[in-house]
C-alpha cells in the first residue's frame, strides 16, 4: 500500500476510534450565535470543496490488546470492530495479550511474520511491555500508532492519538470527592486500583493532587493491570 494511503486509512481508524468516546463538539464551532454558526458553514464548505466522501482503501490492521476482558479493552474492541465495519467496510485483527506481555508479544510478532500488516494499532499498551513488537514492526517497516491511553515517549511509536487523561481524572474526582465530603473526616478512606500506563500514572498523580487538603487517604493501592 502507498504510504498516501497507508496513512489515509490510519487517519481513517483514528477518526472512527474517535467516535467511541466522542462527547459534546467543543471549540469554535460549539458556541451558539453567528461564530459557530460561520465555523460550521465554513467547515462545510471546506468539505465540499475536498471533493465530497473519500473511500478509504481496505488495510491489514491489527489492534493490540494488553486485555480485552478488562471493561475499557472490552468496550474498545467492540465498539471498534462495530464502527470500522460500518463506516470503513472492513475492521482490523484484535490481538489480545489477555493480562500478559509474552503473549501479547507472540500474538502480534506472527501477525508482523505472516504478513502483510500496513500497520498496528496499540490500545494504550507501554513501550517497554511491548518493545520486541516495536523493534520488529520498525524493521518490517510496519507503523505503530498508539490510542486510548498516554504511554511513555517512544521513538518506534509513529504517532499517538490520546484522551486527556488528566482532565479525565480530574471530573471523576470532582465527584467523588464531592460525596465523600458528606461523611466525617476518619472514614473518608479510599483504595486504588492503579495501572503501569502511562494513562493510569497521571490519572493517579492527578487524584492524589486533587485529594490534598480534603482529609481523604488513600489507605491502600494495587496493580490493576497484573496477572
Amino acid at each position: 500500500m502507498k504510504r498516501g494511503a497507508l496513512w489515509l486509512v490510519a487517519m481513517a481508524l483514528i477518526v472512527v476510534f474517535a467516535a467511541t468516546g466522542c462527547g459534546k463538539v467543543k471549540g469554535v464551532a460549539a458556541q451558539p450565535g453567528p461564530v459557530g454558526d460561520r465555523a460550521k458553514a465554513e467547515g462545510k464548505q471546506a468539505a465540499a470543496d475536498a471533493g465530497g466522501r473519500t473511500k478509504v482503501p481496505s488495510a491489514n490492521v491489527a489492534l493490540l490488546l494488553m486485555s480485552g476482558k478488562d471493561d475499557s479493552g472490552k468496550r474498545l474492541k467492540a465498539e471498534i470492530m462495530d464502527l470500522s465495519k460500518k463506516n470503513l467496510g472492513w475492521a482490523p485483527s484484535p490481538c489480545d495479550g489477555k493480562g500478559d506481555a509474552k503473549m501479547l508479544e507472540q500474538c502480534a510478532e506472527g501477525i508482523i511474520d505472516s504478513g502483510p500488516v500496513d500497520f498496528i494499532v496499540s490500545n494504550g499498551v507501554p513501550p517497554k511491555d511491548m518493545s520486541r513488537i516495536l523493534k520488529k514492526a520498525y524493521f518490517k517497516k510496519v507503523p505503530v500508532i498508539n490510542i486510548g491511553s498516554t504511554v511513555a515517549p517512544s521513538k518506534l511509536v509513529a504517532a499517538s492519538y490520546t484522551p486527556d487523561d488528566s482532565a479525565a481524572s480530574r471530573i471523576l474526582n470532582q465527584y467523588f470527592i464531592r460525596h465523600l465530603m458528606n461523611v466525617p473526616e476518619p472514614q473518608r478512606k479510599v483504595v486504588v486500583l492503579s495501572s503501569s500506563t502511562g494513562g493510569g500514572s497521571e490519572r493517579y498523580r492527578q487524584l492524589k493532587s486533587d485529594i490534598k487538603g480534603t482529609g481523604i487517604k488513600i489507605i491502600d493501592e494495587a496493580q490493576a493491570d497484573q496477572k
